[in-house]
C-alpha cells in the first residue's frame, strides 16, 4: 500500500473493491490516498459512501473526513463533502455538528448547500435549539460562508420557533412572489412578522416557509428577486396597514404606481409585459383616488385588499427598478422570472379590487363597472416572455445539458443575446458586458439559493467557452498551466473505461439496473437484439433503466483530454521533418483532432502551430500545400483570436494568395481561408493590400468550381470596405461596388470613385457593363449640380467612357448633351473644365457617324441655335477646345444628318461677339492663356463672317492641334458645297496655303484633307493656275507615285490626289495636260486603275477619258512614202485608233498607255460609279470617225460582252451609256453578227421595263438586229 500510486488508479481499485462490497478493503485504499495528500474525486468516492450507507458504517466514514482529511488540510470538495454532511447527519445529528465544528476549527469555508443539509439532518434529529444557538453565534458568523445564511435563515428559523412554541399552522408558500408568509391566525401573523424583521436584519431575505425538497424547486425562481423587496417590509410595514389611516395609505400606493407607471418606460427587458401592467395601474390610479375622497372606514375586507395592493405595488416597484438597473444579460437569465413576478402582481392587484366592499362604498356605476372589467382583465392577463428571449433560454438549456458544446456555439450564442439585448456584437462591448453579468451574479450570491447558484454557475461556463469572454493571453496562460502539469507522455485507458460489449473506451457510458456500465449505443442494441440478460452477470435486466454515468464519463473525457494536449504538443516538431510521407501523416493526425472538437483546434492554436503551417504552404509537395490550407481553414473558422494569430505570422497573407494562382483543389481551399480570414475586422485589411489577390479573386468568379466562385464574390464583398480595394476590383474589371459607392457613397467616395472611372483604361465590353448597370445615373448629377472638382472628374469619366461608339448613342438618348453644352457654353467654369466638356461632345458626336439604319437616328444637336452657338466658339476658345468642336462638326458631316449639318453650316454667320463674349475682357483672370492667341485673328474677320471663312482662316495657322482639325472639317463643307460659295472666298493666299500644307505637313489626314479640298475646288482656270504657279502638279506627283505604304489613311489620300489630278487634266487646256503627262502622270494613274480604291478607279479613268479626248486632235499623221519604193524604209505602224502616231506624252493614247485593258476591268467592277467613269473613258475610242477600229480594239480586249452586261445595271445612267454605244457598234455588221444574239434578250427586257429613253433606244437597237422593224412604234 506504500506505492505511490496515480489517483486514477486508486480510483479503480477502490471502484473495485465497492462492486464487490468489500467495505475495508476500499477504505484502506482510501485511507491510503488520504495519507498521500490525494483527494479522491467524486466517482470513488460516492461508491465508498454507496457501500458504507448499505452496512451502516456511516460514523466510519465521517471519522476518516475529520482525522485524515482535515488534519491533513486537504479541503474536501463541494461534492463531497455534502455527501459525507448529508450521511452523517441523517444518521447521528450530534456527530454532523462535531464535524461541522471540526471543520470551522481548522478555517473550512462551507457554502450554503452544504450548511443546508446539515441543518436539515439537525431537525431530522429534533437537534432546532442547536442550530438555533449556532445559527447567532458570533464566531459561525466569522467563519461560515455568508452564502449559506439565506438559506439557513430563510428555510429553517421560522420553522424553529414555530414549533418549540407550539404555535405552528399551515403556511402556505406561494411560488411566485415574496413577503411574510401567508397564515390563517392573528398571532402566527405576528410571529410572522417579528421573524421577519430579524431574517431581515441577519441575511436581508427571506423567501417563505417551505420544505427542503420544495425550496430547491422553487429558490431558483423566486429567491433572487426577492431581497430587495424584502428589505422595505420591515415590521412597521406591515403593521402599517392595519394601524395607519386607510386614505394616507392608499395616497401612497397611488404615488408608488405613478413612480412604477414612469419607470416602466425605462426598463431594459420585457418592455411589452411592463407596458401592459403600466397600462393596468394607470387605470387603478383613479379608482384609488376615487376611494380615498369617499372618506372610507376601516373594514376587514377593505383592510386586506389595501394590504395586498400595498404589498404588491411595492413588489412591482422593486421589480421595475431591478429591470431599469440590472445587467442586461443577467436580467436576460431572469426574464421567465420577471414576466411570472409581473403575472403573479398583477392576478393579486385584481384579487384585492374584488375585495372591496363596492355595496358598502357609495361609488359611481361607471367606477364600478372599471372594477369589474379591471378585475376581469387582471385576474386573467398572461405575461410571456418574448420568442427570442425563449429561444435564448432554450438554447442555454440545451448547451447545459449537452456538455461537448463547442465554442462556435458559444459564440454564436453571446452574439445572439447581444443582438436581441441591443448590445453591440464587437469583442470588447462583448467581454465588457460578460464581465458585468459575472459581477451582477457574485454580487448577488448573497441572496440566492443553491439551485439558482448552480444554474448561474453553468450559464458563465457555458458562455465562457466564446472567444469574447476571456482574452488570448488569459486562454494562453490557463493552457499552459495544465499542459505543463501533464507530463510528456500519454496514459493506457483504464479497464473501467472500456465497454465489456466493444472493447472500445466509452464515449457515453450507461449503467444498467445490474450496475454494469456499457457504452450506450452497445447496450441499446444488445436489447434490441432481444437480450434480456446481463452481458457480464447474465442476470435478468430490466431494459427500460439507463442511467447515465457522468462520473465515469467524465474522468475518460479528462483521460482523452490529457493525451490529446500531450499528441497536439509532439506532433508539430515532426511537422519540420525533411520526410514528405511523415510531414503528410502528421498533418493528417492533426486534421483529424480539429475536425473531433473546437476545443482541440484552440489548442492547436495555443501550441503556435500558425507558423509551421504558413511555412508548409511553400513546399513543393502539393499534397502538403493542400493538408496545410485545409487544417488553417478549421483553425480559423469562427475564432478571431486565430484568424489575428496567422496574420501575425510573416507573409502569411503572401503565402496563401500565392495558392490562389495554383491547381482549382488548392484554388478553392485558398480562397476559402481568405474569406474566413476576412470576417475579423483586424483582418480585413491586411488581404487588399497582398500584390495580385484582388485580381486573382476577381479572375475566379468566372471559376467552373461553384463554390470557389461563391467564396470568391463573398470575400471580395467582405474586401469592399476600402475604397482602395474597390479601386483594384475597378483595375482588374470588377466594377460593382466602385458603382455602388458612385451611387451611395459620400461626396468624398463619389470624387475618389468618378477619378478611378477617369483614369482607367477601360476595355470597350468593360464601357459597354458600365453603361448597362446605371453609371449614366450616377455620374450625369454629379456634372450637373456638383462642385467644381466632382463636376471635372465626373465629365472626364463621361469622356472615357463616350469613347465606345453605342455608349455614346445611350449617353445622347439619356440627355448627357444638355448639360455638357451648359458647361461649354457658361462663363464660369475654368478652361479645363470646358476642355473637358468640348472633348466629351466630341466623342458623342463620333458615335453618331455609324448609326444602324434600322434604328432610329440620334440627332446630337437638337436646335439649329445649338449649331450656331457650338460653331461660334471656334474663334472665342483655346486650341483645345477648338480642336474637340472641329472634330465634333467633322464627325456630325459624316453622320447621318451631314446633309442638314452642312447645309447649317453654310448659313452659319459667326459674330465676333457670339454669345456674349466680350473681346474687350477675354484677357481678364484665366481666359487670357486661352483666347490671348484668337485675338490676333479677330483683326482678319468682319464683323460677321461665314463658316467657310473661319474655317479658311484657321488653315493659315500652323497650330498642330486646330489646323489639320479646320482642313478636314473645309474638306467635308467643300465636297458637296456650292462653287459660287467657295470661290468667294478663295484666293491665291489660300491656294498657296494649301499646297503648303501638302508640301510640309507629316499628318497623312491632313494632307489628305487637304488634297480633298483641292480636288473639291471648282475647276476654274484662274484656281489652277493659281495651284500650277505654287508648284502643286509636281507635289501631288510624288504623292501618287509613293505606293509603299498602305491603310484607311493612305487610301484616303490617294484617294484625294487623284481627284486633285483631275483640274490638271481638262481637255480644254492642253497645254495643262501635256504639263501633267509630262510628269509622268499617265501611267500613274493606269496603275491606280489595278490597285486603287473605287474612288480612285473612277477618278483615274475620268482623268483618263479627259486625256483621251484630246488624243485625236494630238495624233500626229503618219508621213506619205516617197521615191521608189524597194528603197524606202519601211511604213511606221499607225496607231489602231487614231491612225496616226500617238505618244503618251505627245498624244495622251490610251493604248499606247496600255489603259485599255485595266478600264475594260473596271468596267466588270460592281462599283456603278467606277463602270461609269471607266466607261466614258472607253467611248472616247469610237467616237466619230473612230467607230470601226475602236470597236475593234473593244472586242480585242472582250469590253463588248461587259458593255452588253452593263444593260442589266442597276445604274439607269450606265444602262443609257451601255446602249448609246451599242447602238453605234451594232450599225457595224461584224458586231452585229458576232454579238447581236447575246444582246438581245437584255435589250427586249428593257424595252418592257426600261425607262422611256431607254426603250426608245432599245428598239433601236433591236432594229439594227432585225428584230422590230425600223417603223416600229418603240422609234
Amino acid at each position: 500500500m506504500g506505492l505511490n500510486y496515480m489517483m486514477v488508479t486508486y480510483g479503480v481499485i477502490i471502484e473495485a473493491y465497492c462492486k464487490g462490497k468489500k467495505s475495508g478493503e476500499e477504505l484502506n485504499f482510501l485511507d491510503d490516498m488520504l495519507g498521500k495528500k490525494y483527494i479522491p474525486n467524486s466517482a470513488p468516492f460516492w461508491w465508498v459512501i454507496d457501500v458504507l450507507c448499505e452496512e451502516w458504517k456511516v460514523m466510519g466514514a465521517c471519522g476518516r473526513w475529520k482525522k485524515k482529511l482535515l488534519k491533513k488540510n486537504c479541503i474536501p470538495r463541494v461534492m463531497q463533502l455534502q455527501a459525507c454532511l448529508y450521511i452523517g447527519s441523517a444518521r447521528r445529528g450530534r456527530e454532523g455538528i462535531r464535524v461541522l465544528k471540526g471543520m470551522l476549527d481548522d478555517e473550512c469555508l462551507l457554502n450554503k448547500s452544504t450548511y443546508s443539509i446539515l441543518i436539515e439532518g439537525l431537525y431530522e434529529s429534533g437537534l432546532e435549539e442547536k442550530n438555533y444557538k449556532h445559527s447567532f453565534d458570533g464566531e459561525f458568523r466569522r467563519r461560515i460562508d455568508p452564502d449559506s445564511w439565506d438559506v439557513f435563515l430563510n428555510i429553517h428559523g421560522i420553522m424553529c420557533l414555530l414549533r418549540r412554541l407550539g404555535k405552528e399552522t399551515t403556511l402556505e408558500a406561494r411560488h411566485s412572489r415574496s413577503g411574510p408568509p401567508v397564515v390563517h391566525s392573528e398571532f402566527s401573523r405576528k410571529i410572522c412578522a417579528f421573524l421577519w424583521k430579524i431574517a431581515i436584519g441577519c441575511c436581508g431575505s427571506l423567501s417563505g416557509i417551505v420544505p427542503v425538497d420544495q425550496m430547491v424547486r422553487i429558490s431558483s425562481k423566486l429567491a433572487w428577486e426577492q431581497s430587495l423587496e424584502a428589505s422595505e417590509m420591515t415590521l412597521d410595514a406591515i403593521t402599517s396597514v392595519s394601524l395607519a389611516p386607510a386614505a394616507e395609505v392608499l395616497s401612497q400606493i397611488v404615488e408608488i404606481m405613478i413612480e412604477v407607471a414612469v419607470a416602466a418606460d425605462d426598463v431594459l427587458i420585457e418592455k411589452r409585459s411592463f407596458a401592459e401592467l403600466q397600462h393596468y395601474l394607470q387605470r387603478i390610479i383613479p379608482i384609488l383616488k376615487e376611494l380615498n375622497k369617499k372618506g372610507i372606514s376601516h373594514s376587514e375586507s377593505l383592510n386586506n385588499a389595501i394590504e395586498i395592493l400595498n404589498r404588491e405595488t411595492k413588489v412591482a416597484k422593486q421589480l421595475t427598478l431591478e429591470c431599469c438597473k440590472k445587467n442586461k444579460v443577467y436580467l436576460l437569465m431572469h426574464c421567465r422570472s420577471v414576466v411570472q413576478r409581473l403575472e403573479n402582481t398583477t392576478r393579486e392587484m385584481s384579487r384585492a379590487l374584488s375585495l372591496i366592499p363596492l355595496a358598502s362604498l357609495d361609488l359611481s356605476s361607471s367606477i364600478i363597472e372599471e372594477i369589474g372589467k379591471l378585475c376581469d382583465n387582471m385576474g386573467t392577463a398572461e405575461f410571456r416572455a418574448a420568442i427570442a428571449e425563449e429561444e435564448i433560454l432554450e438554447k442555454i438549456e440545451a448547451g447545459i445539458q449537452e456538455r461537448s458544446v463547442d465554442r462556435s456555439y458559444a459564440n454564436n450564442l453571446l452574439v445572439l443575446i447581444a443582438q436581441t439585448l441591443g448590445i453591440s456584437t464587437e469583442r470588447s462591448a462583448l467581454k465588457k458586458e460578460f464581465e458585468e453579468f459575472k459581477k451582477e451574479i457574485e454580487s448577488t450570491h448573497v441572496r440566492k439559493n443553491m439551485a439558482e447558484a448552480i444554474q448561474m454557475d453553468q450559464i458563465i461556463a457555458l458562455l465562457g467557452r466564446a472567444d469574447a469572454a476571456s482574452s488570448p493571453k488569459e486562454k494562453e496562460m490557463r493552457y499552459f498551466t495544465k499542459r505543463n502539469s501533464l507530463g510528456s507522455q500519454p496514459l493506457e485507458p483504464l479497464l473501467s473505461f472500456y465497454c465489456p460489449i466493444t472493447r472500445d473506451v466509452m464515449t457515453d457510458p450507461v449503467e444498467t439496473s445490474s450496475g454494469q456500465t456499457f457504452e450506450r449505443s452497445a447496450i441499446e442494441k444488445w436489447f434490441a437484439d432481444g437480450n434480456k440478460l446481463c452481458p457480464l452477470t447474465m442476470t435478468p435486466l430490466d431494459t427500460s433503466i439507463l442511467r447515465p454515468n457522468k462520473t465515469l464519463r467524465q474522468s475518460i473525457e479528462e483521460w482523452r483530454d490529457r493525451n490529446t494536449m500531450i499528441r497536439i504538443a509532439s506532433i508539430k516538431p515532426k511537422l519540420l521533418s525533411e520526410d514528405e510521407e511523415e510531414v503528410l501523416n502528421c498533418l493528417e493526425q492533426l486534421q483529424d483532432l480539429c475536425e473531433q472538437r473546437d476545443l482541440h483546434q484552440e489548442w492547436v492554436v495555443l501550441e503556435n502551430y500558425a507558423p509551421t503551417l504558413i511555412k508548409l504552404l511553400g513546399e513543393k509537395n502539393r499534397d502538403i500545400r493542400i493538408r496545410a490550407l485545409l487544417i488553417l481553414c478549421i483553425l480559423a473558422k469562427d475564432s478571431d483570436d486565430t484568424k489575428v494569430k496567422i496574420v501575425e505570422v510573416d507573409n502569411s497573407i503572401e503565402s496563401i494568395v500565392h495558392s490562389l494562382g495554383r491547381r482549382i483543389e488548392e484554388r478553392k481551399l485558398a480562397v476559402a481561408l481568405l474569406l474566413e480570414l476576412s470576417k475579423s475586422d483586424l483582418v480585413r485589411d491586411s488581404i487588399g493590400k497582398v500584390q495580385g489577390c484582388i485580381l486573382l479573386l476577381v479572375t475566379m468568379l468566372s471559376s467552373d468550381d461553384n463554390q470557389a466562385a461563391r467564396d470568391a464574390r463573398e470575400l471580395l464583398e467582405n474586401l469592399s470596405f476600402s475604397d482602395q480595394n474597390i479601386i483594384q476590383m475597378a483595375k482588374a474589371n470588377y466594377f460593382k461596388y466602385l458603382l455602388q459607392r458612385l451611387s451611395s457613397g459620400p461626396e468624398d467616395v463619389k470624387c475618389i470613385m468618378a477619378t478611378t472611372l477617369a483614369e482607367l483604361e477601360l476595355t470597350d465590353p468593360n464601357k459597354s457593363s458600365l453603361l448597362e448597370d446605371g453609371v449614366l445615373g450616377s455620374l450625369l448629377p454629379l456634372v450637373t449640380n456638383g462642385e467644381l472638382p466632382m463636376k471635372m472628374v465626373a465629365i472626364k469619366a463621361l469622356k472615357n467612357l463616350s469613347s465606345l461608339q453605342k455608349n455614346g448613342l445611350r449617353m445622347i438618348k439619356e440627355g448627357a448633351m444638355r448639360p455638357l453644352l451648359e458647361l461649354l457654353f457658361s462663363h464660369g467654369p475654368v478652361p479645363s473644365l470646358r476642355e473637358q466638356a468640348a472633348a466629351t461632345i466630341m466623342h458623342l458626336a463620333i458615335s453618331t457617324m455609324s448609326q444602324e439604319t434600322e434604328q432610329p437616328q440620334v440627332s446630337l444637336l437638337e436646335s439649329d441655335e445649338d449649331i450656331f452657338k457650338l460653331f461660334s466658339l471656334v474663334h472665342l476658345t483655346g486650341p483645345d477646345i477648338q480642336k474637340s468642336i472641329l472634330c465634333t462638326f467633322f464627325a456630325l458631316c459624316q453622320s447621318p444628318s451631314a446633309t442638314n449639318i452642312k447645309a447649317k453650316l453654310r448659313q452659319v454667320m459667326v459674330d465676333q461677339l457670339a454669345i456674349g463674349y466680350n473681346p474687350n475682357t477675354l484677357l481678364q483672370g484665366s481666359y487670357h492663356v486661352e483666347l490671348s492667341i484668337n485675338l490676333n485673328l479677330l483683326s482678319y474677320y468682319p464683323l460677321q463672317c461665314t463658316a467657310v471663312q473661319v474655317l479658311v482662316q484657321l488653315c493659315e495657322l500652323d497650330n498642330p492641334e486646330v489646323r489639320p482639325n479646320a482642313v478636314k472639317l473645309l474638306s467635308r463643307l467643300t465636297d458637296d458645297g456650292e462653287e459660287a460659295t467657295i470661290l468667294e472666298h478663295m484666293d491665291q493666299k489660300d491656294v498657296e496655303t494649301l499646297v503648303k500644307i501638302i508640301k510640309s505637313s507629316t499628318d497623312e489626314d491632313e494632307v489628305g484633307s487637304a488634297m480633298g479640298i483641292i480636288s473639291n475646288l471648282p475647276e476654274d482656270p484662274q484656281i489652277t493656275r493659281w495651284f500650277l504657279d505654287a508648284g502643286a502638279l509636281s507635289i501631288i506627283f510624288n504623292f501618287l507615285r509613293d505606293t509603299k505604304q498602305k491603310g484607311p489613311c493612305k487610301d484616303q489620300l490617294i484617294e484625294n490626289t487623284v481627284g486633285a489630278v483631275c483640274r490638271f487634266t481638262v481637255s480644254t487646256n492642253q497645254e495643262l495636260q501635256k504639263k501633267a503627262a509630262e510628269a509622268g502622270i499617265i501611267p500613274v494613274l493606269v496603275q491606280w486603275l489595278e490597285r486603287g480604291t473605287s474612288l480612285t478607279k473612277k477618278r483615274s479613268a475620268i482623268s483618263l477619258a479627259q486625256f483621251s479626248q484630246s488624243s485625236p486632235r494630238l495624233s500626229r499623221s503618219l508621213p506619205k512614202r516617197g521615191g521608189f519604193l524597194c528603197f524606202s524604209a519601211p511604213p511606221e505602224t499607225g496607231c489602231p485608233v487614231h491612225r496616226g502616231i500617238c505618244s503618251i506624252e505627245s498624244s495622251f493614247c490610251l493604248l499606247e498607255a496600255d489603259a485599255v485593258g485595266p478600264l475594260v476591268r473596271v468596267l466588270a467592277e460592281a462599283d456603278p460609279q467606277a463602270s461609269e467613269a471607266s466607261f466614258d473613258a472607253l467611248l472616247t475610242l469610237i467616237e466619230g470617225e473612230r467607230l470601226q477600229s475602236g470597236s475593234k480594239v473593244l472586242a480585242d480586249a472582250n469590253a463588248i460582252p461587259l458593255i452588253i452586261r452593263s444593260l442589266g445595271s442597276s445604274s439607269p445612267t450606265l444602262q443609257e451609256k451601255a446602249l448609246n454605244a451599242l447602238e453605234r457598234i451594232f450599225r457595224l455588221v461584224e458586231f452585229k453578227q458576232r454579238y447581236g444574239a447575246s444582246a438581245q434578250m437584255p435589250l427586249v427586257d428593257l424595252t418592257q421595263r426600261g425607262s422611256s429613253s431607254t426603250k426608245s433606244l432599245a428598239a433601236r437597237i433591236l432594229a439594227h438586229l432585225n428584230v422590230l422593224h425600223e417603223q416600229s412604234s418603240y422609234f
